[in-house]
């Protein structure tokens, strides 16, 4: 039993250079600096693609392809977001933030007396 993973960020974006045509594959593999097959995998959805490629391929899109630069920023903070939640440098917080909607003596009912 194989398990099918959802595709990523990363698969589209890597599938959607290889489809338009932008980008030969094996100049793609070159630059990611990975064999064809393995690259082949991830198209085929059967092995996750390493954050560190998917940088790379970040860099990429933006710096040697104009015309899906826009994709290469949304994958660069995507993939920035996950290596500071791995570094766990992102805040969480313990309580909902105030509403601004709110009046503050519904939100709270630690009030000053008074």
């Amino acid at each position: 039993m194989t398990i099918r993973r959802r595709p990523t960020l990363a698969l589209d974006v890597l599938d959607a250079l290889i489809d338009t045509g932008l980008a030969d594959p094996d100049w793609v593999a070159r630059q990611l600096d990975v064999p064809r097959p393995l690259m082949q995998a991830w198209l085929a959805n059967e092995l996750p693609m390493p954050v560190e490629r998917q940088l790379l391929l970040a860099t990429l899109l933006i710096d040697r392809v104009a015309p899906l630069a826009r994709l290469g920023y949304r994958l660069h903070g995507h993939v920035r977001a996950t290596l500071r939640y791995r570094a766990q440098e992102t805040k969480t917080h313990l309580t909902a933030p105030v509403s601004r909607f709110r009046p503050l003596s519904r939100v709270t009912d630690q009030r000053p007396p008074g």
